[in-house]
């Protein structure tokens, strides 16, 4: 990656956006890897991401159900910072 593409991907809004992820996941630390046409982005958290709910407590609980909407939310942002092809038409 070179200066150019640099400034264009890492902009303030990705950041702030970044940050949104990392607070949603309640992670330690972020990391986020640009290779090729790919984005990586790997929370560093000691939850089991893949376990979406806990089966004990009442469905009427409404706090997993926020944890797991401002989770998803913070990734759809990041994937529409960068829809590429609509915003340059490629």
């Amino acid at each position: 990656m070179d200066q150019i593409e640099s400034r264009y991907l890492l902009t303030t809004s990705f950041m702030e956006r970044f940050k949104n992820m990392k607070f949603s996941f309640f992670a330690q630390d972020a990391y986020c890897q640009f290779c090729g046409k790919f984005v990586y982005i790997a929370p560093s958290t000691n939850l089991d991401l893949f376990n979406l709910f806990n089966l004990n407590t009442p469905v009427s609980d409404r706090k997993q159900f926020n944890i797991m909407f401002n989770q998803i939310y913070s990734i759809l942002k990041l994937v529409e910072h960068y829809k590429l092809n609509q915003k340059t038409g490629l």
